[in-house]
C-alpha cells in the first residue's frame, strides 16, 4: 500500500490525489518496475548477441579451418593442371597427409587407402603460415584458398634458385 508523501496517510491504489491533503499522488511502482523491465530487456538483448556472435565464430571456424588442423591424417584427391603454351594438361593423384607430419602420393584411392593404413617411405611436410612444404619434393604448395574439403594452391619449386611454375596450380578435394 501507498502512502502519501505530504501527509503520511494511507492511499488508494488507483488515487491521483491525497483524499487528507490534496496533494497531487505519484506512482513510484510503475517508474521502479519499467526500469526494471528496461534493465532486464536490454540484458537479453546483450546475451542474445552475444550468443550470436559465439555462433558466427563456431561457424567461421568450421567453414574456414587452419591448415594445420584440417590436413593431417586426411586424404586429397589432386587435379594438377599445367598450362604450358596454351595447351592445358591435367594429372589426377592421391595425397596422403599422415599425422606425423609426413605424406606420401598414391595413384589411386585405394592405394592412398592403403598407404594410410600402413604408413611407410614417408617423405615430410609441414606449414609455414598457409603454405604446405613438401620437402622430399622439394614442392612448396602456395595456398591460394581452402575451405574444409579443398585447397586450391600454385606450384613453387623450392630449390636453389626458388623458382616459380605461375603456370601449375592444384586443387585438391578431400576425400576422407
Amino acid at each position: 500500500m501507498q502512502h502519501c508523501k505530504n501527509c503520511k496517510s494511507p492511499l488508494d491504489q488507483d488515487c491521483k490525489f491525497c483524499p487528507n491533503c490534496g496533494q497531487k499522488v505519484t506512482n513510484t511502482n510503475k517508474k521502479k518496475i519499467t526500469k526494471r523491465v528496461i534493465a532486464t530487456k536490454a540484458l537479453m538483448i546483450a546475451d542474445t548477441l552475444f550468443l550470436i556472435a559465439v555462433i558466427c565464430a563456431l561457424l567461421w571456424n568450421y567453414q574456414h579451418p587452419s591448415l594445420p588442423n584440417s590436413v593431417p591424417g586426411s586424404i586429397y584427391k589432386m587435379v594438377i593442371t599445367t598450362d604450358d603454351d596454351g595447351s592445358k594438361q591435367s594429372e589426377t593423384a592421391y595425397i596422403v597427409f599422415h599425422n606425423r607430419p609426413t605424406y606420401q602420393f598414391a595413384d589411386s584411392k585405394e592405394q592412398a587407402e592403403e598407404f594410410r593404413k600402413n604408413a611407410s617411405n614417408n617423405a615430410a611436410y609441414s606449414f609455414v603460415k598457409n603454405d604446405i612444404y613438401l620437402y622430399t619434393d622439394d614442392i612448396k604448395l602456395v595456398v591460394v584458398n581452402h575451405d574444409r574439403k579443398n585447397i586450391n594452391a600454385k606450384v613453387e619449386n623450392i630449390d636453389q634458385d626458388n623458382s616459380t611454375n605461375e603456370n601449375t596450380h592444384v586443387n585438391m578435394t578431400k576425400i576422407e
